[in-house]
């Protein structure tokens, strides 16, 4: 079988602002993975729906579509907010988009990364509401217009991005062979592997990323710095040296 590069690249934008946290992969990749969860987050991405809404939408039931929104909302990736019925009912929930992250993960035979980036409210989100006025279809027609000049630049940097990447893990996969030949050490291998894919390199960091105790990161760090691997002074290496320094 030949070896393949996968690249896989999610982008969900939203409506609301909310306080952003900490984006976690794994909430992200667990409410991503079920089609139905999809399709209703692209639903909410164009304007804010009530469960009955999305339920006929969608052709699912109610109480599965209640299902998926509660679950949504307890990872922040959906907001509710309550409306008064115009016919004296309850009052209903209606429930928007409430995240904005993209999410790119590269993954081949000598590659794996996996990258959240949070992204603000658009600058001129505010110019939405003044679309109206005299020439509603003209403005619409120009709108369309830039999103397709966007969306061309954004797949011709695709395009580059993925030929950097096939470069990147060709790359990868021969530092990971001249690693192997580089020591015996199979723990100063680890770390060194570690520090080629751009890892913290302090001896907290790496012992927290690959699960070693900090005296065998020391130790793997000595001998990379024998080998002429890595300028590692003492406790931790030379890059978190100079990184305490610019902050004192």
């Amino acid at each position: 079988m030949r070896d393949k590069l996968f690249i896989l690249r999610l982008t969900l934008g939203i409506q609301l602002e909310v306080d952003m946290t900490e984006t976690n992969i794994d909430d992200i990749l667990e409410m991503l993975e079920n089609p139905t969860r999809r399709m209703i987050l692209r639903e909410l991405a164009r304007e804010p729906r009530y469960s009955l809404e999305l339920a006929q939408m969608l052709n699912v039931s109610q109480q599965a579509i209640m299902k998926h929104l509660r679950a949504m909302e307890d990872k922040e990736m959906v907001a509710v907010t309550v409306e008064k019925s115009d016919a004296g009912g309850p009052p209903r929930k209606c429930y928007v988009a409430s995240r904005r992250f993209s999410v790119t993960i590269d993954m081949g035979p000598g590659l794996f990364e996996e990258v959240v980036r949070e992204f603000g409210e658009p600058a001129d989100d505010d110019g939405r509401g003044r679309l109206g006025g005299s020439r509603p279809l003209a403005q619409l027609s120009e709108t369309i217009s830039e999103l397709e000049r966007i969306s061309g630049e954004m797949e011709a940097i695709d395009g580059r991005r993925t030929t950097l990447v096939q470069e990147k893990e060709g790359l990868m996969r021969r530092a990971y062979d001249l690693a192997d030949e580089a020591t015996d050490d199979e723990d100063a291998k680890r770390v060194l592997r570690h520090v080629i894919e751009g890892g913290n390199r302090s001896v907290e960091g790496v012992a927290e990323a690959l699960n070693m105790r900090e005296k065998a990161v020391r130790g793997a760090l000595a001998e990379l710095q024998r080998l002429g691997l890595l300028n590692y002074e003492g406790g931790e290496s030379h890059d978190a040296k100079k990184a305490q320094g610019r902050r004192g």
